[in-house]
C-alpha cells in the first residue's frame, strides 16, 4: 500500500503542476498565490521523486513532510481549493475543472488515510 500511496501522490502532483502551469492564475488565485501553489507542488514532486529513486518507504518523517506540504497547499484564500480553471464557455469550464476536481478529491482521500 505504501508504494501505491506514494505513486498515487506523485501522479496527482504531476497532473496538478501541469494544470497550474498550463492554466495560470484563476479563480480567487492571483499571480503570487499561483507561484506559491506551483512552488509547493514542485516541492511535493521533488520529495516524492527522491523517495521513489531511493526506494524509501512511507516513513513517519516522510509522512509528516507530505502532510505539511498538503496543509500548505490547502491554506485558505491562497490554497488549492480556491483555485479553479476559468473559461467563458460553461461546458469547457466544467470539463477543465473536472480533472482538477478529481485531483483535489484524490489528494484529500489519500491524505485522510495517511
Amino acid at each position: 500500500m505504501q508504494g501505491d500511496t506514494l505513486e498515487t501522490l506523485l501522479k496527482d502532483y504531476r497532473a496538478l503542476l501541469d494544470i497550474l502551469q498550463r492554466e495560470g492564475p484563476a479563480g480567487d488565485v492571483g499571480d503570487a498565490s499561483l507561484d506559491y501553489l506551483v512552488r509547493t507542488t514542485q516541492s511535493a514532486i521533488a520529495l516524492l521523486g527522491d523517495a521513489q529513486t531511493s526506494h524509501t518507504a512511507l516513513t513517519p518523517k516522510l509522512r509528516d513532510e507530505l502532510v505539511e506540504i498538503y496543509d500548505q497547499l490547502t491554506r485558505p484564500r491562497i490554497g488549492l481549493y480556491d483555485y479553479f480553471v476559468c473559461r467563458d464557455d460553461v461546458s469547457e469550464r466544467k470539463q477543465a475543472n473536472a480533472a482538477l476536481d478529481t485531483i483535489k478529491d484524490d489528494l484529500k482521500r489519500v491524505y485522510t488515510t495517511l
